[in-house]
């Protein structure tokens, strides 16, 4: 890499700022309850995670102490301090032993960041089922290197200007959190009647022109005038399984599973299937239709259920999907839609799935028994309405969050990017020049006599 620099900088690979000591290569069976904690890349990513733990004799060259700079080098891409007790370093991870006459470690840290960044998007970065960088390119890839004076004023200046950004972060991280409750416990307000308790006061229920059986009592919180009920005793409710159908290039439309989006089904997430348009036809999709996703990887995902919006041309709906089709006069689509993300019917779906080869499934009759609690219809249009409302101001609030965070992202570049081409700091001509520094570490290096190879004994092996 090249690049112009300030006078007093220049160019030193990543091999000359320190050492860089590879984890150990623990093995399941090394796992335990008891012993030395293990760092694994997991307990970098997350630090709530558990430590696994080894009773077993690790090199010295593994053990960390807290403070010390980590890189882990695949799956995750990234550099980390170890900020939790004392702890041995596994595969995948390097440990970083600054050079101190080399470098401030503080600003190495960020230097690392900066440079696992572009490893990342280089064709360095490899890996067909996850990517990871080579030791030798790593140790190889230059970095701006400024006098140690000015190393030490960048880093106390990034100290500051970094710690205030992760604060601002921070709290639209808290933002956000908050936000996803108001939208759980407005969800709540909605089908439990809280939304419409002052619509209803102004207009009182009428009884109900259908007498909908109940399968279980009524919960206490039921307002008075709705009904409880199930989706099989709904009026003219009818359900169907979808077709599987292989791929074609010019057969007729059948959705895929990511057309359920967020409550709606969204039509143009379709394939063409190798069936003719009348093969397709009982299968074809209505305004209306509810969509339920049959199976799934993920427990949270199966069961997850969008609606038809207006439909301009016959698309069918695969094997994956079930349609629910009831009567409008009754229960608005849109309202058994909303009542499909609240707790009550999730919990209801989770505790019926079945898993099988890692893949969790309902079936109808699961749909059939999931709870309804019933409004009249006017009620339903005025929840509804309400609830779009309300969607309307958190989108807006989630929008406004995601253009600070990408501000904040794009923010956090600048900083970086000034500290690393000399902007950051002002310049002091009474540093000594990175150059000097580096040329004198060379001959120094050159210098010394060569270390004398030693064998490594089996508990000591590490891999490269």
């Amino acid at each position: 890499m090249s690049g112009s620099l300030p006078s007093e900088w220049a160019w030193a690979s990543i091999g000359e700022t320190g050492q860089y000591i590879n984890g150990y290569a623990f093995k399941p069976t090394h796992w335990g309850a008891f012993g030395e904690p293990i760092i694994r890349i997991q307990n970098l990513t997350d630090e709530s995670k558990a430590l696994n733990r080894t009773e077993i004799d690790a090199p010295a060259s593994v053990h960390v102490a807290p403070g010390e700079i980590l890189v882990s080098w695949s799956a995750t891409l990234d550099v980390f301090v170890w900020r939790r007790e004392p702890a041995l370093l596994n595969q995948h991870i390097f440990r970083v032993i600054p050079n101190h006459e080399v470098v401030e470690p503080r600003w190495l840290f960020h230097g690392l960041k900066v440079a696992i960044g572009q490893l990342a998007d280089s064709a360095h970065a490899h890996g067909s089922t996850m990517a990871h960088i080579n030791r030798g390119p790593f140790l190889a890839h230059p970095l701006p290197l400024p006098p140690l004076g000015e190393q030490r004023r960048i880093a106390d200046r990034l100290d500051e200007l970094l710690s205030e950004h992760d604060a601002a972060v921070g709290e639209l991280q808290q933002a956000q959190v908050k936000l996803t409750q108001y939208r759980q416990s407005l969800l709540k307000a909605a089908i439990e009647g809280a939304l419409t308790a002052e619509w209803r006061a102004q207009n009182p229920p009428r009884p109900q022109r259908h007498e909908l059986p109940a399968t279980t009592a009524a919960p206490e919180w039921l307002p008075s005038g709705w009904a409880w009920t199930s989706v099989e005793f709904l009026p003219s409710v009818s359900m169907s399984n979808g077709r599987s159908v292989p791929t074609s290039a010019d057969g007729a439309k059948v959705l895929r599973l990511t057309a359920v989006r967020n409550g709606r089904i969204d039509l143009s997430e379709y394939k063409h299937g190798a069936w003719s348009d009348a093969e397709a036809a009982p299968h074809a999709v209505r305004v209306g239709d509810l969509l339920v996703v049959r199976g799934n990887g993920s427990l949270s995902l199966v069961g997850r259920a969008g609606v038809v919006p207006k439909v301009v041309e016959q698309i069918a709906y695969p094997d994956t999907l079930i349609r629910v089709r009831v009567s409008s006069q009754v229960v608005r689509p849109e309202w058994l839609a909303l009542l499909w993300d609240s707790s009550l019917v999730r919990d209801h779906l989770e505790r019926r799935a079945r898993t099988s080869a890692g893949i969790y499934k309902i079936s109808q009759p699961d749909i059939a028994s999931a709870p309804v609690p019933l409004p009249s219809l006017a009620e339903q249009d005025a929840a509804l309405a309400l609830w779009d409302e309300h969607l309307e101001r958190i989108a807006a609030m989630e929008h406004s969050m995601l253009a600070a965070r990408r501000m904040a992202t794009a923010q956090r570049q600048n900083i970086l990017r000034a500290a690393f081409s000399g902007q950051l700091v002002p310049q002091d001509p009474n540093d000594e020049p990175a150059s000097a520094l580096l040329e004198r570490i060379r001959t120094q290096r050159s210098a010394a006599p060569a270390k004398q190879s030693t064998r490594r004994g089996r508990a000591a092996k590490m891999r490269a």
